[in-house]
């Protein structure tokens, strides 16, 4: 009698233990921004790493993301508002990659009292990728917006074949040596609005042309009625990204 209440027992206990899902959805990874600065040229540049998506024994890809002009400044926190960088860290975490992903603070100023910009700190950005990518095996990709895509069609032009893909948004290219850029395969998006960067003085074309005369590859998308915050927010989709990261 006690071993079949024993057995009854354990057979009721046992139907109220709620099944594993089998099909059940995971958490989304959480980002955990560190924070730390690079110094090279005579310069310290703060910015924050986050690793996405880790797996031992694989290494990573190294992404690095440059801001746009309203969010200059020293505190090595308000560059992590760039919808770039929200919408790339997002775009990784979904589609599992594997990435060690930059998020540099350009200062407001530098020591004269002058404004900065990225192209002034081309050196220490070479010496920050230098930093985590550190095998030869490994893939960088460098995205920017506005003074950020300025920054990012310098770094293209100064490093050619640093990064394997680039997206530099609403921004002009003016200056930069085309025959540097090709080395690099490059997604660029601009708007019809936008006064910034306005396509009848911006010749982008005619850079691109002389991109692929040089060999280079190129996309190239124009954003009918966008203006310069539009196109900063709106050109770094999905589709846009899966043709960057999939070189």
């Amino acid at each position: 009698m006690r071993v079949t209440s024993a057995i009854l027992f354990l057979a009721l206990a046992l139907s109220c233990v709620k099944p594993a899902r089998a099909n059940a959805v995971s958490e989304p990874e959480e980002i955990v921004f560190e924070a730390s600065s690079c110094t090279a040229d005579g310069r310290t540049l703060p910015y924050r790493y986050a690793y996405i998506n880790s797996r031992e024994g694989e290494a990573p890809i190294v992404v690095l993301v440059l801001h746009g002009g309203p969010l200059k400044g020293g505190d090595n926190e308000m560059q992590l508002e760039e919808v770039a960088t929200q919408k790339i860290s997002k775009y990784l975490v979904d589609k599992g990659i594997n990435a060690i992903l930059l998020a540099p603070h350009c200062p407001r100023l530098n020591s004269f009292g002058r404004q900065m910009n990225w192209v002034q700190l081309t050196g220490v950005l070479r010496q920050l990728i230098s930093r985590y990518k550190t095998e030869e095996r490994m893939k960088a990709y460098i995205f920017g917006a506005s003074i950020g895509g300025v920054g990012t069609w310098t770094m293209l032009s100064e490093y050619p074949g640093l990064f394997a893909a680039a997206m530099p948004c609403a921004a002009d290219p003016a200056g930069c040596d085309a025959s540097a850029v090709a080395k690099t395969k490059v997604y660029t998006v601009m708007g019809t609005e936008d006064t910034w960067a306005p396509l009848e003085r911006v010749n982008l074309q005619s850079f691109l042309d002389s991109v692929s005369a040089s060999g280079g590859t190129y996309r190239f998308d124009i954003g009918e009625g966008w203006d310069h915050e539009t196109t900063c927010r709106n050109s770094f989709s999905e589709d846009r990204l899966d043709w960057v990261f999939g070189w």
